[in-house]
């Protein structure tokens, strides 16, 4: 390969997709009536926020990026845990909130962490505990979206 054309290939941007493409598997049997739903507006969330972002269905948990599965064995007062394996983009989310309202909160509190995301700071969605979040995504999420990939936010 000549020197050229191994600079330009070494100069050109790297492919990102999945940095902004997720693939979704939701174990439905292990959910409420109402969450499916709830999750799916938790990811809407994200999207309204961030326009490049896609989450896309996966035929299953070993297949996706991010797997959702309800927990009812989480020790209080844990709402949401991600299990996240490094170097690998998303995360395993198990979800043990009942309530709709916080179902949803939490959902989308667990995809940022999936999408690597750490606690943020009080009234945003990634804040510690539900006592201090935001219900929807905030401008300081998306900050920090953009942020955690090291890119400027448009």
């Amino acid at each position: 390969m000549n020197f050229l054309f191994a600079l330009f290939l070494a100069l050109w941007p790297q492919p990102t997709e999945h940095l902004r493409h997720y693939t979704v598997y939701v174990d439905d049997s292990t959910l409420l009536p109402g969450q499916h739903e709830a999750i799916e507006r938790a990811e809407k969330d994200w999207t309204d926020h961030i326009s490049s972002l896609r989450f896309l269905p996966a035929a299953s948990c070993e297949e996706a990026t991010i797997c959702i599965i309800g927990a009812t064995d989480l020790p209080e007062p844990i709402a949401g845990v991600t299990q996240i394996e490094r170097g690998r983009p998303g995360g395993f989310i198990q979800i043990s909130v009942l309530l709709n309202l916080a179902f949803q909160v939490t959902a989308t509190h667990e995809i940022g962490h999936a999408m690597g995301l750490e606690h943020g700071s009080e009234g945003s969605v990634m804040c510690r505990s539900l006592e201090c979040a935001s219900w929807t995504v905030t401008s300081a999420d998306v900050d920090a979206w953009y942020a955690v990939r090291g890119w400027t936010r448009p």
